[in-house]
């Protein structure tokens, strides 16, 4: 095909570059990132009083469903992984279109139940499906695409993280890597209940919009970006954007996750850190004069805020552990390579 054999000799493929170089070829071509919060989650467009703010992400098939995932589940993660980066900016879905696009020889009735499936879930984040497109293609892919609204100044954006700011997360990290091993390597805990709840973790994510619309409207948050591709991917990402370092004393793993890294001899810090995405909990920096006043927000809301560590001058992520610094890699999912 044309997509193939347009250049001669060598051909460069999407695979030897990544996600994030490709990314970055991309936008060259379009004049770099568009609107008020340049390269982030989110588009931001400013009008005379607010600024429109979008967000489109996809769920392919081959790509993103685990096994046994059912079709309520697919329809429930297409919308939280749209709502999660807006939860990252502070800002309130409006409504959200889909662009379906499937086989001719699929199932509507397994369609119907992806469908409600976003119904619910984008209910539950007060918002509607509202329409979108169909097309043909060779697997399933749901693109969404979210909109809504917000004062330019109160958009919390991935830059803006200052030394001595509070870094801090909105829950546990562990779960995604335990269910991956699950699923993915067959590697069972041995324990019915607690393999379903983690399964069910990746299955079901939340993305925490009602606590990044109270840091937001209470302007607690000097920076913030969900966490998708893994909790290391994502340090990295936070620090460079603001060009400033990350230093972690604690990794907030989850109780399950910890009773599976028993199970089998592993490090939960490492899990935590390097195994897991698609957890969609928020990593925040806050000033530390608004610590008190952030917890209390968060909480206000049913939520909370954990204690990650502090933002450092120079340039990295580290952790100290048993008293020693040792840097944390840039270790994670990538698009087009997988985990690196």
């Amino acid at each position: 095909m044309w997509r193939h054999n347009i250049y001669s000799g060598d051909v460069l493929k999407v695979s030897d570059i990544g996600e994030v170089k490709l990314i970055n070829k991309l936008f060259s071509i379009m004049g770099g990132p568009g609107g008020i919060t340049g390269f982030d989650d989110v588009v931001a467009v400013k009008t005379d009083r607010v600024a429109v703010v979008v967000k489109t992400d996809s769920f392919v098939e081959s790509a993103d469903r685990l096994p046994g995932m059912p079709p309520e589940a697919i329809g429930h993660k297409t919308v939280v992984m749209n709502v999660s980066d807006f939860a990252a900016k502070g800002v309130k879905p409006m409504g959200m279109l889909v662009s379906l696009a499937v086989p001719p020889d699929t199932d509507v009735g397994f369609l119907e139940i992806i469908y409600k499936g976003m119904v619910k879930a984008a209910a539950s984040y007060g918002f509607r499906v509202m329409g979108g497109d169909t097309s043909t293609s060779r697997e399933l892919i749901l693109a969404g695409f979210l909109f809504g609204v917000q004062k330019p100044d109160l958009i919390v954006q991935r830059r803006g993280a200052k030394t001595g700011d509070i870094v801090a997360t909105t829950g546990f990290f562990g779960d995604t890597a335990c269910a991956y091993m699950i699923l993915l390597k067959h590697m069972s805990p041995g324990d019915q209940v607690l393999e379903r709840r983690l399964v069910n973790h990746a299955y079901f994510p939340e993305a925490r919009l009602k606590e990044g619309l109270a840091l937001a409207s209470h302007r607690l948050a000097s920076a913030a970006i969900d966490c998708s591709d893994g909790l290391a991917v994502t340090l990295h990402q936070l620090a460079e954007a603001s060009c400033v370092g990350i230093l972690i004393d604690n990794v907030p793993v989850s109780p399950d996750a910890k009773k599976y890294a028993e199970y089998y001899g592993l490090d939960p810090v490492e899990l935590a850190l390097y195994r897991g995405g698609e957890e969609f909990e928020l990593v925040v920096t806050i000033p530390e004069e608004k610590w008190y006043e952030a917890c209390k927000v968060v909480e206000s809301v049913g939520g909370r805020l954990l204690r990650l560590g502090r933002v450092v001058s120079r340039i990295g992520v580290f952790i100290n552990m048993d008293g020693e610094e040792k840097p944390v890699k840039l270790k994670g999912w990538e698009h087009f390579k997988g985990w690196v």
